[in-house]
């Protein structure tokens, strides 16, 4: 018996190659360059930096907290709900006006092909000695994170928006109802204000069922990793960290942030955003400053103590709750 030496060709790697463009991301996702998993920007460039992965992965949750009676988190929320309509995600949002939307910050765009353009630079300089096909890789995803300015507002009126009660069943079924549809639509769920008496009755306010909730919306955040991204916010100074109900929804979140506001002090940072934990990662414990101004919401490197650490919330517990 005679064998025939075949020229087989083979690749630098043992496993067979798949092609790049098997899975084609929607518009405002792109893979994270920790795990690859489908990430989508919440609007704010400082916080998709720190939260890792180049933004909020999508099939998580990311709870805002803030201790004063400020209401900086709201900032976070409508960049988070603008860079969504631009993307032509659908948006649910629930317990708030229908003005509510018509205050989501337009785009700055004289500001914005001023930060194109550095980025272009940097592409160029880092992609130097490549191929064309990254480049044009990168400046498809140009866009990913927009410019927004506070003081303009946002073209709403053909955007895909659902203002809900602020009533946990009909969310969890209207959530449901649309991720089920067969249209591939990308889902932002935004949640202001949690457990305010302003917003929500005392019932609603009851341990058992916004921890049901959360449980429930956890698992639609499962059921569908690549379609769905929730970001909520909730006042502390009215929850403190230290009772069980707060403990165990940070439990149930993905992610928790804190925005501790500090005392005005002329061009100084106006607070400090404490990471307690981030989605896909084990960060913790980290600090940042953050301003509010016209340009934006930015954090930067905060080097001045640790907040919070005095009142005793570190390693702690949460309690039991009857549900």
């Amino acid at each position: 018996m005679s064998f025939q030496r075949r020229q087989v060709k083979l690749s630098g790697s043992a496993y067979p190659e798949t092609s790049k463009s098997a899975y084609e991301f929607p518009k405002g996702v792109r893979p994270s360059y920790i795990n690859g998993k489908a990430t989508t920007s919440t609007g704010c460039p400082s916080l998709d930096a720190i939260l890792v992965g180049g933004g909020l992965a999508l099939g998580t949750c990311l709870l805002i907290e803030e201790s004063g009676s400020t209401d900086f988190a709201s900032a976070l929320l409508r960049y988070f709900a603008a860079q969504g309509v631009v993307h032509e995600h659908a948006l649910i949002v629930c317990g708030v006006e229908k003005s509510w939307v018509g205050e989501l910050p337009g785009i700055n765009e004289k500001l914005q092909r001023a930060n194109h353009s550095v980025e272009k630079m940097k592409i160029a300089w880092r992609y130097n000695d490549l191929g064309s096909g990254d480049t044009g890789r990168e400046r498809e995803q140009g866009d990913y994170c927009n410019t927004f300015d506070l003081t303009r507002r946002l073209d709403t009126t053909c955007s895909n928006v659902t203002i809900l009660r602020p009533d946990f069943q009909e969310v969890l079924a209207h959530v449901e109802k649309v991720m089920g549809e067969a249209r591939p639509h990308v889902h932002r769920v935004v949640l202001p204000g949690l457990l305010s008496p302003l917003q929500y009755d005392q019932t609603a306010r009851h341990p058992g069922r916004i921890l049901r909730f959360l449980h429930s919306l956890r698992l639609l955040l499962q059921r569908y990793p690549t379609r769905l991204a929730v970001m909520m916010t909730l006042p502390v100074y009215l929850y403190p960290r230290t009772s069980a109900i707060v403990g165990w929804m940070e439990i149930l979140a993905d992610g928790v942030l804190e925005l501790v506001p500090l005392p005005a002090a002329g061009d100084g940072p106006q607070g400090v955003v404490r990471v307690l934990k981030l989605p896909e990662t084990n960060v913790s414990d980290e600090h940042y400053e953050f301003r509010v101004s016209r340009r934006g919401f930015s954090m930067e490197t905060w080097s001045f103590g640790v907040v919070g650490e005095e009142q005793g919330t570190e390693d702690r517990q949460p309690d039991k709750l009857d549900f």
